[in-house]
């Protein structure tokens, strides 16, 4: 008798496995290395391996008293006590149930610099009110902070509402914050002013605690986008927002709970209350920005995919629910295109590609890929639907960069070794170790150019009715037929964006002086794989730069920095896009580019 076999995705580790129907969650993800928090071991006491069952069918046994009405209301379960029932389960992770972090590109890398953010702090200590000064307390503070300052300035509402109860509390006598004419904060005199910046990533989300005073990054912190449980690409969050504005919240609120987690964390961790966070900047593709600011995506979905607005967008933090000072501006950058966004801008910027002299390139690859060239002072761009496959996505054992994820690949004599994340035990494989896999038996004669596995070599074995080559025994973790062509598809995407851009320029690869890598897959790929398999030209190592979170850079920058802002701002009249899709005789370039080596 054959047991029922259930495909669990596990998210947002991007992990698939195949499970006996009476197994439960636990043991599925258990037996497949994902370590879910079980204090009490699977008793269904603790409480601590709670999941969320986002698609599919399960059937809970008793035990899981733990869980209150509201919990179960939003498919809340316990890993433990819960079994799946049909063909296929989408399981969600919240990242208070797994007991180990993901791999996640925060460093920015911020150059200390004097800020430029028209930002004040002074003395607020005004005449109090008496019955022969009946002013109000709003007229009364702008009048004080004006004199001191020599210029009008403005008191939003949101800082209103509790003024009068500050002035008081502190005894008349505290420190006024006044950022770009805003009266955005009062705080004691011993607590100083912060400001936040975010790279809200399709699968990462990068927070950074910024110094406003003295212009440095004190802290960041990491965590997977929480819209990740509603699908791993902006399409199928797209289509999820489309159904109804109900359903449109709720991917705008899983996006602010996770930036709201990290605010949590980087404000415990350096004693900060909610009102000294004072600032913001937050940058992301077109879709997630769009989603984040509760704008229509349906048009982004749509030929010629114009986003509903480009113009930078300043909002007020409590009118968006972001846990920092209500009164707080939340600056979003311009946007280039419909899928080239304001995180793009954002590494534009801190690369400074708006002034460089020579012929250089930024390819930030993730989710969707995006790519700058500049040329002679001109500047033109395109975005790659590399879609999600480099985070593991429809590979077969792919995941993402979590421990136990195998991200490097070498063969020698024969012998295919293999390193993992943090040295755990090989559980899958993440998008550098699909890269250098495939860069390995394109060398070693496996892997034909047409993409091809090559059933006579040794190392190429059948699994199934397809080719597969294993690359661990001990815990059998296989790269099939299947899961070469996923990665064709994304490689050849962004080969085609280039070779485009360089073609619209009018030179050759050989002509570019520097190819910058940026985000957190540029940061950990091998330059060399990616250009054996013909993902990027074979640029010698001297010309390739890898940046890490350029995007993230840029955000701080724009945080500290007014002109900056007005450089980023700019960009898009110097900037020429090119639509790939639309491009003459795009799809011979496409197929030639799928081509590896």
């Amino acid at each position: 008798m054959t047991t029922k076999k259930t495909m669990i995705t596990f998210e947002p580790v991007g992990l698939r496995v195949e499970a006996d129907a009476g197994r439960t969650i636990l043991d599925a993800a258990r037996e497949a290395g994902i370590a879910i928090t079980s204090v009490c071991g699977g008793g269904g006491t603790c409480g601590k391996c709670k999941v969320r069952i986002m698609r599919g069918e399960v059937r809970e046994v008793s035990g899981a008293d733990c869980l209150s009405h509201e919990e179960k209301a939003q498919g809340i379960c316990l890993a433990c006590r819960t079994r799946p029932m049909g063909d296929a389960l989408t399981v969600y992770i919240p990242p208070e149930s797994l007991a180990v972090r993901q791999q996640l590109q925060v460093e920015c890398n911020h150059v200390l610099s004097a800020p430029d953010n028209d930002l004040h702090v002074v003395r607020l200590n005004p005449a109090l009110p008496t019955l022969e000064d009946l002013r109000d307390d709003a007229t009364r503070v702008r009048q004080h902070v004006e004199s001191i300052l020599g210029r009008e300035i403005v008191l939003p509402f949101a800082l209103l509402r509790n003024l009068s109860n500050e002035l008081r509390t502190a005894g008349w006598d505290t420190s006024a914050v006044v950022l770009r004419g805003r009266l955005t904060a009062v705080l004691p005199p011993e607590r100083r002013p912060f400001g936040l910046a975010v790279d809200m990533g399709t699968t990462k989300v990068a927070a950074y605690l910024v110094d406003l005073q003295e212009g440095r990054v004190v802290d960041s912190e990491g965590n997977v986008n929480g819209q990740t449980a509603y699908g791993e690409d902006v399409i199928t969050r797209m289509g999820h927002a489309n159904e109804s504005f109900a359903q449109a919240e709720k991917l705008r609120q899983a996006l602010c709970d996770t930036i709201n987690s990290l605010i949590k964390i980087l404000g415990a961790r350096n004693g900060l209350v909610q009102e000294q966070w004072v600032d913001a900047v937050l940058v992301g593709n077109t879709a997630i920005h769009h989603l984040f600011a509760g704008l229509p995506v349906r048009q982004l979905g749509m030929a010629p995919y114009v986003p509903a607005v480009s113009a930078p967008l300043v909002l007020e933090a409590g009118a968006i629910g972001l846990a920092i000072h209500p009164a707080a501006s939340v600056y979003l950058p311009s946007i280039l295109a419909g899928y080239v966004g304001c995180d793009h801008v954002a590494a534009l910027t801190a690369e400074k590609l708006y002034a460089a002299g020579d012929t250089v390139m930024l390819c930030d690859i993730g989710t969707n890929t995006e790519i700058t060239l500049r040329h002679n002072g001109q500047m033109c761009c395109c975005s790659c639907a590399s879609g999600p496959a480099f985070e593991g996505a429809h590979i077969r054992q792919g995941m993402r960069a979590s421990p136990g994820a195998v991200d490097h690949v070498i063969i020698r004599d024969g012998v295919i070794r293999c390193s993992s994340i943090e040295q755990a035990p090989p559980v899958g494989i993440c998008g550098s170790g699909v890269l250098d896999a495939l860069a390995q038996f394109l060398q070693q004669g496996m892997l034909t150019k047409p993409g091809g596995l090559d059933g006579a070599h040794d190392l190429v074995e059948m699994l199934g009715k397809e080719r597969a080559v294993c690359l661990n025994r001990d815990a059998p973790l296989f790269i099939t037929q299947s899961d070469v062509s996923v990665i064709q598809l994304a490689k050849g995407a962004i080969r085609a964006g280039i070779d485009i851009l360089l073609e619209h320029a009018g030179i050759t690869y050989q002509e570019v002086d520097r190819f910058i890598l940026a985000g957190a897959f540029g940061t950990y790929i091998d330059p060399v794989s990616a250009a054996t398999i013909g993902m990027i030209p074979p640029w010698p190592s001297t010309r390739v730069v890898q940046v890490g979170n350029a995007a993230g850079r840029g955000a701080v920058q724009m945080l500290l920095s007014d002109s900056t802002r007005l450089r980023a701002l700019n960009l898009g009249d110097q900037m020429n896009y090119v639509e790939l899709t639309a491009y003459p005789k795009f799809h011979q370039k496409l197929a030639r580019a799928m081509l590896f080596g």
